[in-house]
């Protein structure tokens, strides 16, 4: 019986130990894992800046054509936004101070900036050429002179083809009706007295 109170109690022992052992591993676990979940839902300033330059970029188009047409004339509003771009491309190099990938993929994004704005220049220049071209102006008016005097024309004959041939429908429709009925009388008459004998 000795024995067996002995293997009981170093079981019960054992088994104590086992769940403390398990509530040791499962807490560390679960320190570790509340530690991983909070790295990685916490913003990263990396990925903030990231977010800031996509949108900035994707909306740098519409808003310098926006000053473009507000302000025609003032070329450094208009590049305002492309250095404040430029200084969060900076700001964004400077966290990945270690990572030569990474700044050459921002010193590309820097270049690229520039020749878009470069092209942005050349597309102003143009369109000041356009607008502001004294014959063209005038080509584009007498175009447009010519496109509202034959839409009037146009809008007067279909109305007067109307009132002119509305009557006369009416009557020639009144003839064919009853020429229509006498060639069809006739024509019944004539089989009649073919068929007949009449």
């Amino acid at each position: 019986m000795k024995s067996i109170k002995g293997k009981v109690i170093v079981a019960l022992l054992m088994a104590c130990f086992a769940l403390f052992m398990a509530w040791g591993v499962s807490r560390v676990a679960f320190k570790e894992m509340l530690s991983t979940v909070e790295n990685i839902s916490a913003p990263s300033e990396r990925l903030r800046i990231v977010n800031v330059i996509s949108r900035k970029i994707s909306g740098l188009d519409q808003q310098q054509k926006k000053q473009a047409f507000d302000d025609p004339g003032n070329y450094r509003k208009l590049f305002k936004e492309s250095k404040q771009l430029r200084s969060v491309l900076d700001s964004l190099g400077s966290l990945y101070a270690n990572d030569s990938i990474q700044l050459e993929r921002i010193s590309t994004i820097k270049r690229l900036l520039s020749e878009r704005d470069k092209q942005f220049i050349n597309y102003l220049k143009v369109r000041e050429r356009l607008v502001n071209n004294k014959s063209f102006s005038d080509q584009v008016q007498n175009i447009n002179d010519i496109v509202s005097k034959s839409a009037e024309q146009a809008d007067s004959t279909i109305l007067a083809t109307e009132e002119k041939h509305q009557p006369q429908q009416f009557i020639l429709m009144k003839i064919s009706q009853e020429v229509f009925l006498e060639r069809f009388l006739a024509v019944r008459k004539t089989r009649i007295t073919i068929r007949y004998g009449l």
